[in-house]
């Protein structure tokens, strides 16, 4: 499955990278990269009645439970063989894009487009891609919310 997301990086402006190195996770992710985290995103999935959505944001940042739950109805987080049986990826490469049909929805965090290059999973533990917030949002069909918890922090 990696080839239809190097494929799609490839078609949308994108670059496909692999590395001799896992990176499970957004720190790992941006030590190799040697970028910030938040440029780094992260796919997660959600699962409500049975049906699944991906939910893209900062790797830094957490979802905001009551708005995503506005958006997708209410929902639990995907077990890893759900992950794998919904996306055809492992939890921890997850790709933002070139999904298995099981994805029925896809909604990215509006920090996201803070950024004009992020990088996400690759479909495997050792592959990221480079691409464009927005080339993600067109390849989806994503809509743009805020779904992130806000921080919250005294001057």
């Amino acid at each position: 499955m990696t080839a239809i997301v190097a494929e799609l990086c490839q078609k949308f402006g994108g670059r496909f990278l692999k590395f001799e190195t896992e990176m499970p996770t957004t720190q790992a992710a941006a030590t190799v990269l040697q970028c910030d985290e938040r440029s780094v995103i992260k796919t997660c999935i959600v699962k409500s009645k049975n049906v699944f959505s991906a939910v893209i944001l900062q790797g830094t940042d957490r979802i905001d439970q009551k708005k995503l739950q506005a958006v997708v109805g209410k929902f639990s987080f995907a077990k890893p063989d759900e992950v794998v049986a919904s996306t055809g990826y492992p939890a921890g490469g997850v790709p933002p894009f070139g999904f298995s049909e099981k994805i029925e929805q896809v909604v990215i965090d509006r920090n996201v487009f803070s950024h004009q290059i992020v990088y996400g999973g690759g479909g495997s533990k050792e592959t990221l891609v480079q691409i464009a917030p927005k080339m993600i949002q067109t390849i989806n069909e994503a809509s743009k919310i805020a779904i992130r918890i806000e921080d919250i922090r005294s001057s």
